[in-house]
């Protein structure tokens, strides 16, 4: 195994994981402006 293949390896994974987190936290925020609108009505 190359070093540079394992580090690229490591920043890919570390870039997946940071993509699904933000995809996480945009899921997340759409989610509840969903429930506020439920909520309160079409604003």
């Amino acid at each position: 195994m190359d070093v540079s293949k394992l580090l690229l390896c490591v920043i890919l994974c570390h870039c997946v994981d940071f993509c699904t987190a933000l995809l996480r936290i945009c899921h997340a925020i759409q989610a509840w402006n969903f429930l506020l609108r439920m909520y309160y009505g079409d604003y």
